[in-house]
């Protein structure tokens, strides 16, 4: 930049990291039919900018915020 006396700013130089790759989430589910409850424990991994929220749906529900 210029103010208006005229002095000139040095040029600066900043690198901008953009994270494009999406988290994965892995479940400790298998796909045998279980005689009784299960516990799902779901277990995300990004490791550029860090998991934020997880979500699951069951049956086809309404998506719900792990923790």
């Amino acid at each position: 930049s210029v103010d208006k006396a005229g002095n000139v700013e040095e040029t600066k130089t900043v690198q901008v990291k953009i994270d494009w790759t999406a988290p994965e989430t892995v479940s400790n589910v298998t796909s045998e039919w279980h005689p009784g409850e299960v516990a799902v424990e779901l277990t995300a991994t990004d490791n550029l900018s860090g998991v934020d929220t997880t979500y699951y749906s069951v049956n086809g529900s309404e998506f719900k915020e792990g923790t």
